[in-house]
């Protein structure tokens, strides 16, 4: 399996020595004690002498190779020849082999970024690509922080060797520009496979490691874009998942890039991703405690998003992996700054719980500066948790500050959803204060059927007025005028409230709308405020029944002292207009029309026992009446007379 990452210096055994070849002494002495301390192999990074071009025998032990240039082979922008690196080169170290390695088994690795040939005293022994003397004719074969095993060698017995490498690195040029160009070279001691099984191991767990911060923050972004998603006036959820994913995204791309590039292709893609991600967490970043802590964003703000967004573009113009970094860079700095002074001053002006992401940048403070000691101390070695925390716990800072703001704003709904369930029980008791009154007062005129009816279903009940055809009934007490004035006040109540009892219950029954007493007189109305389409024969049916029951008010008349009645009934079909008419302060819901006036002249024509219907109503009951005859008469305000017609019972089945 192919093994991941440079192999790490950690001891390098270069010194002076007398022993040498026939041109010169070494430049670095290999011993077992070397070999034994570097488990992971001996870098031999100094002491190299350079040539630009290419020669016959520059492999060969006896070429005199003092006049070279002493260069290091990484070829870094600091190390390059004086001369200059112009793509290919031979590269020569001279070395001294300790007496108890010689006649013994050695292994080269080789780092490149480029083509190799790789000669020990002259002879060939390995070949990396194909090197090339320009872009076209070179095939490099990149060894990015990748192990090359080169073979198992053995020196003779000589103490001096030469070790030289034919190198070019064209296509690194190209793509890498103002970056390292060269190649690594280390010894081991015998085989190897132990050594890059142990790397291996060290890497995977960085992998892992890389992979766990990496996958962290994605889950972040995708868990608050779900939140943002369900509920979309909370923006910063958004903010906070592009924020979150840049940084997931920054953090894999870094890792691709610079720590385990697959070639040189994939290290300028993930480089210039690396780069875009940076400045797009610091945009998002802003953005998201703006939205927190402002509510809008700063003024400028789409000036300032343009030129982000051109910055955000412009390492995929020029894909190198040096090209725009430092104003990445920059821009991320002065974003989380901001950021940092937006934070301070929530908390300076107390807002709740605001120190909360104020802590999770005191994290990212102080991992950045324990970062920071790798530089500062070469040797000190800084793991993955020790750069990734701090991020991390910015992160978490956030996502818990948005929880908590969640959970503020459910806290909040139940405090309003408790409000809302008492006021909505309060005006539930108003409704049904309501709704008894308007039972008390329309069941004294309708039945409870018609009133249960106007209250389901509102719209039955025409409160704002209109115009509506209805069938008016009328009934009269025939001589009551002449007959109270011989009765004592209490016997007229008593004798009215018999009869208006008895005829109450009838004109329930027939649905009847009682529109008001007028003394002994009734005025009942049949097609509102609910409408039928039978009002006419439910009125001339209501009136039939009422002249039935006289007889038995009359009974209960007789029982109490009191004089027995008779009732006149007239009955009329017309057009009014109905609804509440009156005043803001006091309204009464009735008809008005001429046809209320024509049925109160129908029944003054009436006798005792009688019941008179008009033509217009008798031609929409004719099929459920039976006349006992006709009248012709002249009412008070009319033109013409009028035809009326005599019911004496219901029309046969």
């Amino acid at each position: 399996m192919r093994w991941l990452g440079i192999v790490l210096t950690l001891v390098v055994h270069v010194v002076p020595a007398d022993a040498g070849t026939a041109n010169g002494p070494a430049a670095a002495v290999v011993s077992e004690q070397a070999l034994r301390a570097a488990p992971d192999g001996v870098q031999l990074n100094a002491g190299w002498r350079y040539h630009s071009g290419d020669g016959a025998g520059w492999a060969a032990v006896d070429l005199d190779d003092t006049a070279w240039e002493v260069v290091n082979p990484s070829l870094t922008p600091d190390t390059l020849p004086t001369t200059g690196w112009r793509g290919h080169g031979w590269f020569r170290l001279r070395l001294t082999v300790d007496e108890s390695l010689r006649g013994r088994s050695v292994v080269f690795t080789l780092l490149q970024l480029g083509a190799s040939e790789v000669y020990l005293d002259g002879r060939l022994v390995a070949r990396f690509g194909r090197v090339g003397t320009s872009p076209q004719t070179e095939l490099p074969d990149v060894a990015l922080y990748e192990g090359r095993k080169i073979g198992a060698l053995a020196f003779d017995d000589r103490p001096g060797h030469v070790l030289a490498v034919r190198y070019s690195s064209f296509t690194a040029i190209r793509q890498r520009p103002g970056a390292p160009h060269g190649f690594l070279l280390a010894v081991h001691d015998g085989d190897i496979s132990d050594a890059i099984d142990r790397y291996a191991a060290r890497i995977r767990q960085e992998v892992r490691e890389r992979g766990f911060y990496t996958a962290l923050p994605i889950a972040f972004s995708l868990l608050h874009l779900l939140l943002y998603l369900f509920y979309r006036r909370q923006r910063a959820n958004l903010h906070y998942a592009a924020f979150t994913f840049a940084i997931g995204a920054a953090i894999f791309a870094s890792g691709e890039a610079f720590v385990f590039p697959r070639s040189l292709l994939a290290l300028n893609v993930y480089a210039a991703a690396f780069k875009t991600s940076l400045v797009v967490a610091g945009a998002f970043g802003a953005r998201f405690v703006y939205e927190l802590f402002h509510g809008r964003p700063p003024r400028g703000a789409r000036l300032l998003g343009s030129a982000v967004a051109i910055l955000a573009i412009a390492p995929w113009v020029h894909m190198s992996p040096s090209f725009m970094m430092a104003p990445a860079c920059i821009w991320l700095v002065v974003a989380f700054l901001e950021m940092l002074r937006v934070v301070a001053l929530a908390v300076k002006r107390g807002r709740p719980c605001a120190w909360v992401i104020a802590v999770g940048f005191l994290a990212t403070g102080v991992s950045a500066a324990y970062s920071l000691t790798q530089f500062v101390l070469p040797g000190l070695f800084v793991p993955i948790p020790g750069q990734m925390l701090g991020i991390l716990c910015l992160l978490i800072s956030m996502s818990i500050y948005l929880a908590r703001d969640v959970g503020q704003t459910n806290r909040d709904l139940e405090t309003r959803s408790d409000e809302l369930r008492t006021l909505n029980s309060e005006l539930e008791a108003r409704v049904e204060q309501r709704t008894e009154f308007i039972r008390s007062i329309f069941g004294r005129y309708l039945t409870d059927e018609v009133v249960e009816s106007v209250l389901s279903d509102p719209e039955g009940l025409d409160v704002g007025g209109g115009k509506r055809t209805v069938t008016i009934l009328m009934s009269d007490l025939r001589g009551f005028s002449t007959m109270a004035e011989t009765m004592d006040p209490e016997q007229v109540v008593l004798l009215l409230n018999n009869y208006l009892g008895s005829m109450t219950d009838v004109i329930h029954r027939w649905e009847g709308t009682i529109d008001e007493f007028i003394g002994d007189a009734i005025m009942v109305l049949f097609g509102a405020p609910v409408w039928t389409d039978d009002h006419a024969s439910r009125a001339v049916q209501c009136a039939l029944e009422m002249q039935r029951a006289i007889s038995g008010v009359n009974a209960r008349n007789l029982s109490l002292g009191l004089p027995t009645v008779e009732m006149g009934i007239g009955v009329h079909t017309g057009d009014v207009v109905v609804g509440n008419i009156g005043s803001e302060k006091r309204a009464k819901y009735g008809v008005v029309g001429n046809a209320v006036n024509l049925a109160a002249r129908i029944e003054s024509f009436t006798d005792g026992g009688q019941v008179l219907v008009s033509e217009d109503t008798w031609r929409l009951v004719a099929n459920v009446a039976e006349p006992a005859g006709t009248r012709t008469v002249q009412p008070k305000g009319l033109m013409s007379p009028i035809t009326l017609y005599e019911l004496k019972g219901e029309a046969a089945s």
